[in-house]
């Protein structure tokens, strides 16, 4: 059996950095407002991907 320690990369890329749902818990870790249950990670790892919910900071 593997165990999945970390699915969510370093992505400085990603579009969630440039989003205005994404927040940072005390901790340093990210979530997302728009996605309650867990943010996809197939969203944050990967650049250029899109996402419906995509609000830009301002």
């Amino acid at each position: 059996m593997i165990q999945v320690i970390d699915e969510y990369k370093l992505n400085l890329y990603g579009i969630c950095v440039g989003c205005r749902h994404c927040k940072t818990r005390n901790d340093a870790s990210r979530y997302c407002i728009a996605h309650p249950k867990k943010l996809p990670p197939e969203i944050w790892n990967a650049e250029g991907a899109e996402c419906p919910y995509f609000e830009e900071r301002e």
